[in-house]
């Protein structure tokens, strides 16, 4: 990937793409809230919070839950679970992700792409998108979205960010979370200042850049 601070900052169409504040945004900005609302209650209430995620994963990855439900127990039972290593990435920044986040990150995401999964037809279906929507919406200045395209627009170490076989995703991902904060670093100063701008939290900012990029344009 090839960027500078002018695209970033000055780009005019990716400036009106960030100022369509549509109906897609509004349901993350409402998830983000809610999730972190959750998260500060005593007990927290796991279930609430599975359910806010089932909502924002059927709005924002409705191309594979148009085929199946996911099974809101399953999503429960995983966030409950994993409870310890969530708190953990929700405290952390991208910029600080190094290799000893490796066997927590892989680890959740093998364990998120197992709860989110569908049933088609009697197949089991797995999403690694869901997977990575999932972590950010419960740990958003950690993890950071991806989809087919996206994942396909990145390359570390000379191989593709893309994964081939959904099994085999985390560790794409992780090489993309690698990629992503080495980009966060070094356009710190425009993605800060269009991060107090709108209001949004640096990853955001920068998974808005990549939808541009890859995706919309």
């Amino acid at each position: 990937m090839e960027s500078n601070d002018i695209e970033i900052e000055q780009n005019k169409e990716f400036i009106k793409f960030l100022d369509n504040d549509d109906e897609y945004e509004f349901v993350y900005e409402i998830s983000k809230e809610k999730i972190d609302y959750l998260y500060e209650g005593k007990p927290i209430n796991f279930n609430l919070i599975a359910k806010t995620v089932r909502l924002f994963l059927y709005n924002w990855n409705i191309s594979f839950y148009k085929y199946g439900k996911l099974t809101i127990h399953d999503l429960e039972e995983c966030i409950r679970n994993n409870h310890k290593d969530i708190v953990f990435f929700r405290s952390r920044e991208i910029k600080d992700y190094s290799n000893n986040d490796y066997i927590k990150v892989k680890n959740l995401f093998e364990k998120f792409l197992v709860s989110t999964k569908i049933i088609v037809k009697e197949k089991l279906k797995y999403s690694p998108v869901s997977v990575a929507k999932t972590l950010h919406i419960l740990a958003p200045s950690f993890f950071i979205p991806w989809d087919n395209a996206i994942a396909k627009g990145y390359r570390s170490k000379n191989k593709s960010c893309y994964w081939y076989r959904s099994q085999d995703a985390s560790e794409n991902y992780i090489q993309f979370l690698f990629e992503i904060k080495c980009q966060i670093l070094k356009f710190k100063k425009p993605l800060t200042n269009l991060s107090n701008k709108y209001n949004k939290n640096i990853l955001r900012i920068f998974d808005l850049y990549n939808l541009f990029k890859y995706k919309y344009q």
